[in-house]
């Protein structure tokens, strides 16, 4: 065992150590790699399954959607400009 350790300066480091914690480290971050592998696979296809059982489509969905939040802000922008602030001083009164 006297070929693991060094001496620096007053400082003796065994550096059987050190190889041990490095390996352990690669492995640990190669089992961490392949784990995002599966786990983002896994994800994957569970997401296609999904849509492909949906009844409408995402991107009709996302259409209707826009087209609703487009009608909702014209008639806000409606009413905001038919506003003229009487309505108000009667509602204190």
């Amino acid at each position: 065992m006297a070929g693991n350790r060094t001496t620096v300066g007053d400082l003796e480091i065994n550096t059987g150590h050190f190889v041990a914690a490095a390996i352990l480290i690669g492995v640990g971050g190669l089992l961490l790699f392949v784990g995002v592998i599966v786990g983002s696979l896994h994800a994957l296809s569970e997401g296609t399954r999904l849509v492909g059982r949906m009844e409408t489509p995402p991107n009709e969905l996302a259409k209707d959607k826009m087209n609703r939040l487009s009608i909702a802000a014209k008639a806000g922008a409606n009413a905001w400009k038919g506003y003229t602030g009487s309505d108000a001083a009667s509602a204190e009164s």
